[in-house]
């Protein structure tokens, strides 16, 4: 069966332990490095490849991106968000931002379960509502 053939693979922090499973085989657990920051703590954006949560009202981050947009051009309406990726020096960066905090957690909650979503997810901008998401055609300020 499919369920005995496959692996079961997770993703923890802290150390790295190795672990015998009931049948015998080797498993390691590693640790990956993630830095969590928050904006503040990020003087030079363009040296971190970055995934940027929080529209540019709430995350000064967002309108230092080129591509991105600023507080005062925010196209989104309430009920709206956006995933977006841009160039950012010579690394890339990614936004995830709703016009309020319940859109944002939408948004973000499409792109820890992208699968059902991969096909929309097309370009490097999309619009998301209701569960819904829409190629963008307006251009970012």
């Amino acid at each position: 069966p499919l369920i005995q053939r496959g692996a079961h693979v997770f993703v923890t922090m802290g150390d790295t332990k190795t672990s015998k499973s009931k049948a015998g085989e080797v498993c390691t657990v590693a640790d990956i490095g993630l830095d969590t920051l928050f904006d503040s703590e990020v003087s030079d954006p363009t040296k971190h490849n970055l995934i940027l949560v929080g529209g540019p009202c709430a995350n000064m981050l967002v309108s230092k991106i080129a591509g991105f947009p600023t507080c005062a051009a925010w196209p989104a309406k309430p009920g709206e968000a956006i995933l977006q990726m841009a160039a950012n020096g010579q690394n890339v960066a990614m936004l995830v931002a709703g016009t309020e905090g319940a859109d944002t957690r939408a948004a973000a909650k499409i792109v820890a379960k992208y699968e059902p979503y991969s096909k929309d997810l097309k370009g490097s901008k999309v619009m998301v509502s209701g569960g819904k998401i829409t190629p963008s055609t307006t251009p970012s300020a």
